[in-house]
C-alpha cells in the first residue's frame, strides 16, 4: 500500500500555487504524491504562477515577430537579449509548443506561432483602447451620469452646459431629471440621480451635502404693452389682478385677505409662452428673463412693497458618497457657468 501522506508544496519555488490535500482524510488518498499524474497537476499550477502569460510577454512575443531577431527586438523593447530570450521560451514551454523555428538567418515564425502573433496584436490593440478609455473616465470624459437640476435652473444652465461638454466628445452620456426640488431630493435619497441643482434651501437633507455656489434673483415678468409695464411701481393689490405664473408654488408672505390666480408648470418655455401671448405675469429669475434668446420681449414689473426674491443655489449629493469623474466635470461646468451668467 502506498503512503498518500504528501510533503508541502515547496512555497519558494511556486509562491502562489494551490495546496493540494492528500492525507488520510483526502479523496485523494489513494493517490501517491510521487505519482506523475499528480506531479504533473502541481507542476502545471507552479508553472501557470512562474511562467503565466502577461500582457508583457505578449509585448516581448510581437517585437520579436516584427524583427525576426532576438537582438534587434531587445534593443527596441529596451530590455536584456538573454531576458527576451528567456520570456519568449517561457510562453513555448508553458503551452507545449515552438513559436519560431531556430536558423542560421534568423527566427521564423512557425504556422502555430503566425496564428498566435496575430491573435497577441488583437489582443494588445484591444488592451491599449481599453486603456484609453479607462484614462477617458478618469478625466471625466466618458462614462455616464444622472443628475437633476429645478425647472428655472435648467432652462437656464443646461444648454450652455451641454455645448460645453458635448461639443468636443461622443463618449459621454448623461441623463438629466428636470423636476420641482422636492422631486429631486427624493430621487437623491433613491440612488435614482447622482446630484442634483436646486434653488432655495429645503427642509429634508437630512444625510445630504449642500454647496451653495450663489443666490439667483427673481422678478415678476410680463409682455411689453402689459397693462402694468407702463408703471414705475405697482401695488401687491395691482398685481393680484393678474394671473401670475411660476415653476412651482412660491410663498410670497402676502396678507391673507389677498388671493392670487396661479398657473403652476415646471416648463419655463410653456411660461414664457403663455406671458407672451396674454397678460399673465411671470415670476422667473431675472437672469432667465433678460437672456439674449428671450430678446428683451419680457420686462420686468416693479412690485414696490415685496422683499426682494432672491433665491441661493446649491449642489446636492449623498453624504458620504463619491461621485463619478464625469459627475464632477459636470458640476465643475454648471458651476463655472452659473458664475459666468451672474456677472
Amino acid at each position: 500500500m502506498i503512503s498518500a501522506n504528501a510533503e508541502p508544496v515547496d512555497k519558494r519555488k511556486f509562491p502562489n500555487s494551490a495546496s493540494v490535500n492528500l492525507n488520510r482524510a483526502s479523496p485523494c488518498r489513494n493517490f501517491a504524491w510521487h505519482c506523475p499524474a499528480v506531479q504533473c497537476i502541481v507542476t502545471a499550477i507552479g508553472m501557470q504562477s512562474c511562467y503565466g502569460l502577461t500582457l508583457t510577454k505578449l509585448r516581448h512575443l510581437v517585437a520579436v515577430a516584427e524583427a525576426l531577431n532576438l537582438t534587434k527586438a531587445a534593443e527596441n523593447l529596451h530590455i536584456s537579449q538573454p531576458a527576451l530570450s528567456r520570456s519568449i521560451i517561457s510562453i513555448e514551454r508553458n503551452y507545449g509548443f515552438a513559436l519560431f523555428d531556430r536558423r542560421s538567418t534568423g527566427l521564423a515564425l512557425t504556422s502555430v506561432g503566425k496564428r498566435v502573433v496575430k491573435d497577441a496584436r488583437v489582443v494588445l490593440e484591444r488592451f491599449r483602447s481599453y486603456e484609453h478609455t479607462l484614462r477617458l473616465f478618469g478625466a471625466g470624459e466618458a462614462g455616464e451620469v444622472t443628475f437633476g437640476m429645478t425647472p428655472q435652473l435648467a432652462s437656464l444652465l443646461l444648454p450652455g452646459v451641454g455645448i460645453d461638454l458635448f461639443g468636443n466628445s461622443a463618449k459621454l452620456t448623461a441623463r438629466v431629471l428636470v423636476r420641482p426640488a422636492d422631486i429631486l431630493l427624493a430621487a437623491l435619497r433613491n440612488d435614482e440621480i447622482e446630484f442634483c441643482v436646486i434653488a432655495e434651501e429645503q427642509s429634508h437633507t437630512k444625510g445630504m451635502v449642500l454647496n451653495n455656489i450663489g443666490q439667483l434673483s427673481a422678478g415678476f415678468f410680463a409682455r411689453r404693452g402689459h397693462p402694468l409695464s407702463e408703471h414705475d411701481a405697482v401695488s401687491m393689490e395691482d398685481l393680484a389682478q393678474f394671473t401670475i405664473s411660476c415653476a412651482e408654488e412660491i410663498d410670497l408672505r402676502l396678507p391673507q385677505s389677498m388671493k392670487f390666480d396661479m398657473l403652476i408648470c415646471d416648463n419655463f418655455d410653456i411660461l414664457k409662452k403663455i406671458s407672451l401671448d396674454s397678460d399673465v405675469i411671470c415670476l422667473c429669475s431675472r437672469l432667465y428673463a433678460t437672456s439674449n434668446e428671450n430678446g428683451g420681449r419680457l420686462v420686468e414689473i416693479s412690485v414696490g412693497s415685496i422683499d426682494p426674491i432672491n433665491n441661493p443655489i446649491y449642489i446636492v449629493r449623498l453624504e458620504g458618497r463619491s461621485l463619478s469623474p464625469v459627475a464632477g466635470r459636470m458640476i465643475s461646468s454648471i458651476v463655472s457657468l452659473f458664475i459666468r451668467c451672474n456677472c
